[in-house]
């Protein structure tokens, strides 16, 4: 396999600049890995670590099941890496946790259910 230099990559198609110009929206979900690994490896470009880590968690919706040992095991993810993926992590299920209680329905009266 050829490692594609960060660098070779047209800057028009490069994660961060997409996100400027078209959105997060737009990114795939490697994309966005890409810009929170940052880096990859001598061995592995950020591409390739975000591939693997998506594969290793059988995909996206996976990813906040993950620990700190299973996150290190993932070759171009060390300690530092595997913290800040976990904050991130915990970052979205708060977020998406405190939007679940602002659509909860707030009862004070019985009455007001309808069945």
């Amino acid at each position: 396999m050829i490692l594609i230099k960060f660098k070779d990559i047209p800057i028009t198609e490069r994660p961060r600049e997409r996100l400027v110009i078209y959105g997060s929206e737009s990114l795939s979900n490697e994309e966005l890995l890409m810009i929170i690994l940052k880096t990859g490896t001598k061995k592995y470009s950020v591409k390739e670590v975000s591939l693997n880590l998506l594969k290793s968690c059988n995909g996206i919706n996976n990813l906040k099941d993950m620990t700190l040992n299973t996150l290190t095991s993932i070759e171009g993810i060390g300690r530092v890496k595997a913290i800040e993926i976990l904050a991130i992590i915990e970052l979205a299920k708060r977020m998406n946790e405190e939007e679940s209680i602002k659509n909860m329905i707030n009862c004070i009266n019985p009455k007001t259910i309808i069945t």
